[in-house]
């Protein structure tokens, strides 16, 4: 999977009014774009790993190379940014310090190898790398610190505007009205189509209706009855709004439409990981990177797809086989601990029953003298 693009702005000045970006800005007004984080790495696993832990929070640009890492934060004012220590040049903590003295206020996040976090233990403590990441990492664990540097980035940001002179000098909260005028702008081109469309399909008034300040006098010397012509004035008025209230409900329905197909999107990924967990064998560890994981995570996002359910029988499937092989090898202790997976995992009763039943007659065997 690729990690995402940072964001950005349509090439084409006449974009659809129904375009998910432009949709988004003019539903919520003046909302920030996401944040970006650079990330500094060739590791598929870890940009995999990256991705489905920011898919909400922030857009991921990545660097392979440390020049255009520099690059890329400098483009995208980026406070938060993760180094893979195998892709970083040597040494490592030089250009760490570099780095410090480039973007005094950019969160680090350090991945490499357990005795790299050792080394680097008092850069830990003074705060020069904001949090370190052991590899391989999961998608739950670096999406707890990236929330916290997020959080973290936050926090400082309106620490700073509330210690900012008057005149907004404050870098930071010059970035985020820019981000706030481009929101503006792209609400306002959508809008600005919408009406435009909405003008150029209504249908024209007719040139000769009397206008409904005349009197009846007027009216007639215009040939005209001011009955009907108040009358065709309002059934316009009411087709018009009518028209509006239909292409309300299908913008409304073309929203809700790319949401539930983003949702289908991100529960294939799921889907995909959770199989590879299964050809491995990984059905319940690790923690927070299993097979069992990431099929609840599916479940949750698109109950009813057909692939979700279909990678969720086939778990259950893999933990009764886990079960039989273990009744098989004889290892009661294991095939119970399978048993309480199967049950964990909401197994058929009927096929509990008979996992039980198997059980007891191993342990039973085992009791004999």
């Amino acid at each position: 999977m690729q990690p995402r693009a940072a964001l950005r702005a349509p090439a084409d000045p006449a974009f659809s009014a129904l375009d998910e970006t432009a949709v988004a800005a003019a539903s919520v007004g003046t909302r920030a774009l996401p944040p970006a984080i650079v990330a500094l790495s060739e590791d598929p696993t870890l940009l995999e790993a990256l991705t489905l832990a920011t898919i909400e929070a922030a857009a991921i640009v990545t660097s392979p190379s440390a020049d255009r890492f520099v690059d890329q934060l400098m483009a995208n004012g980026a406070h938060v940014a993760l180094i893979d220590a195998a892709a970083a040049p040597a040494p490592l903590e030089e250009f760490i310090a570099g780095l410090r003295a480039q973007f005094p206020h950019l969160l680090l996040l350090l991945a490499g190898a357990p005795p790299l976090q050792h080394q680097f233990r008092s850069h830990i403590a003074d705060g020069t790398i904001f949090r370190f990441v052991h590899k391989p990492a999961s998608a739950q664990r670096l999406k707890l610190f990236v929330e916290t540097a997020l959080r973290r980035r936050q926090s400082l940001d309106e620490q700073s505007a509330a210690a900012a002179p008057a005149d907004g000098a404050d870098s930071g909260s010059t970035r985020r009205r820019i981000w706030i005028a481009i929101a503006l702008l792209l609400a306002l081109s959508a809008l600005g189509i919408a009406v435009s469309r909405w003008l150029a399909s209504g249908a024209p008034v007719q040139a000769n209706a009397a206008p409904a300040s005349l009197s009846p006098v007027e009216a007639a010397s215009r040939g005209t009855d001011p009955a009907h012509s108040a009358a065709s004035v309002v059934a316009e008025r009411d087709a018009q709004i009518l028209q509006s209230k239909e292409r309300e409900a299908a913008l409304a329905a073309q929203v809700q439409s790319a949401a539930s197909r983003a949702r289908a999107e991100q529960a294939h990924v799921y889907v995909d990981l959770a199989r590879k967990r299964l050809a491995s064998g990984a059905l319940l560890a690790p923690a927070e990177d299993s097979a069992r994981d990431y099929v609840q995570a599916a479940l949750a996002l698109a109950p009813a797809d057909e692939e979700v359910r279909a990678v969720a029988v086939a778990l259950g499937e893999a933990l009764i086989n886990a079960f039989r092989q273990a009744i098989s090898a004889g290892d009661a202790a294991a095939a119970q601990s399978w048993l309480q997976a199967c049950r964990d995992y909401q197994v058929g009763a009927a096929t509990l029953a008979q996992l039980a039943a198997q059980l007891e007659q191993l342990q039973g065997a085992s009791a004999s003298p």
